[in-house]
C-alpha cells in the first residue's frame, strides 16, 4: 500500500482537482491522508464529501494552522502504507504516478524514487490538469533505454538538489525507512522545510532511483508562500540553506563553492522581498536587513563563489553589498 499525505489549508479552489487525480490512479492500493490545517474556507467539507464516498480516504482535522511540517509529520506517523508520498493540495498527479514510482522502487530496490514535474501557471492550470505525461515504465522500444536510472547519493545531491530541486513532492519514500532514521520535517519553519527533509533523506540513502517521467503537476500559485509580501518568516530560507549546507559539506566538502553560491542567491532572493515591502513597515525589518547585509558580505568574500552565481547575480550582489539602500530602491521600483 502507498500512503498519500496531503496537507490542506484554505484550498477549496484546488483540492478537488488534487483528490480527483488520486482517485484516477491506475494503482489502486493506496490510502489518502487529508490533513486539514484549520482551514477557514470550505476545504474540510469538500474533503469529507470525498471521504464519505471512498473508504481509502482518511481525514485529520487540526483546529488551527500549525504549518505544513506538522501536517506532514502527522501523516508520517499515521501512515499505514509501506510507501509514502507527499502531494500539495493545489497540485495534482498523472494517472500512472503511483504505479510508475512503485515500479521504480521494486525494480531498483531503493528507499527513494523521484520523478519529474511540470510547472503550471494560473493561465494554463485548467488545460494542464488533463494533459500530464503518461509514460509506460517499460523500456523504450526504439532504443532499449529504460526510463529510470539509479543515482548514488553524491550524484543525486549534485545534479538534483544543488540544481534547485529541493521539494519533497514527486517522490516516493519507504515509510519504515523514514521512521527508523527519524527523518521528519522541521517544525516551526514555514519556508525551506522541504530542503531540510530532503537533505536528511538524501544523506541517508545510498542510492536514489530517478526518472525523467513527468508525473507531477506543480502549480505556481500566486498566493503561495514565495509569492507573498515579506515577513520575517522569509529568513527561514537562509537558515535552511545554511543548515543543509553544513550537513552536505560535512560529507562532500568539494561542493563548497556551489553550496555557498546557492546560499548567496537565497539571501538575495530574501533581499528582493525586502525591497518590495511597504516602506511604512521597513523599520521593523531592520534586523532582517542587517542579517542579509552580513551574509552577503561573508559569502561574497568566499573564494570561487561569485564565479558560480547565475547570470546577473554578480552585479546584484555587488550593488547591494556596496550600496544597499540604492539597490533596495531600484529593485523595489522595478518590481513595483
Amino acid at each position: 500500500m502507498i500512503s498519500i499525505v496531503v496537507p490542506v489549508y484554505n484550498s477549496q479552489s484546488y483540492i478537488s482537482t488534487c483528490i480527483e487525480s488520486i482517485l484516477s490512479q491506475t494503482y489502486a492500493d493506496w490510502e489518502l491522508l487529508l490533513i486539514n490545517n484549520g482551514s477557514a474556507d470550505n476545504s474540510l467539507e469538500l474533503c469529507r464529501s470525498y471521504a464519505d464516498k471512498d473508504a481509502r480516504i482518511r481525514i485529520f482535522h487540526q483546529e488551527k494552522n500549525e504549518g505544513v511540517s506538522v501536517a506532514r509529520n502527522l501523516g508520517i506517523r499515521e501512515a499505514v502504507g509501506e510507501w509514502i508520498t507527499f502531494i500539495d493540495a493545489d497540485d495534482w498527479v498523472a494517472a500512472d504516478y503511483l504505479e510508475t514510482l512503485l515500479g521504480m522502487q521494486e525494480k531498483q530496490r531503493v528507499s527513494v524514487a523521484v520523478c519529474g514535474y511540470k510547472k503550471v501557471y494560473e493561465k494554463d492550470r485548467s488545460a494542464a490538469a488533463g494533459v500530464l505525461e503518461n509514460k509506460s515504465m517499460a523500456p523504450e522500444a526504439d532504443t532499449g533505454r529504460e526510463l529510470w536510472t539509479l543515482w548514488d547519493r553524491k550524484r543525486f545531491i549534485a545534479e538534483h538538489m544543488l540544481a534547485g530541486n529541493v521539494h519533497c513532492w514527486g517522490i516516493l519514500f519507504e515509510t519504515a525507512w523514514l521512521r527508523e532514521r527519524s527523518i521528519l520535517f522541521p517544525e516551526g519553519i514555514t519556508i525551506g522545510e522541504d530542503l531540510i527533509f530532503l537533505t536528511e533523506a538524501a544523506l541517508a540513502a545510498a542510492h536514489v532511483a530517478v526518472t525523467e517521467y513527468t508525473g507531477y503537476g506543480y502549480y505556481i500559485n500566486p498566493a503561495g508562500a514565495m509569492n507573498r509580501a515579506f515577513t520575517p518568516a522569509f529568513m527561514d530560507q537562509i537558515i535552511c540553506w545554511q543548515k543543509a549546507g553544513e550537513k552536505i559539506l560535512a560529507l562532500y566538502p568539494e561542493f563548497r563553492e556551489t553550496m555557498e553560491s546557492i546560499c548567496l542567491v537565497s539571501v538575495m532572493l530574501v533581499v528582493g522581498k525586502l525591497a518590495q515591502a511597504d516602506p511604512k513597515t521597513t523599520e521593523k525589518y531592520e534586523e532582517c536587513l542587517r542579517v542579509c547585509k552580513e551574509e552577503v558580505r561573508r559569502l561574497a568574500e568566499k573564494p570561487g563563489v561569485r564565479k558560480r552565481l547565475p547570470s546577473g547575480y554578480g552585479m546584484k550582489v555587488a550593488l547591494f553589498r556596496y550600496a544597499p539602500g540604492l539597490y533596495l530602491r531600484l529593485y523595489g521600483r522595478w518590481k513595483g
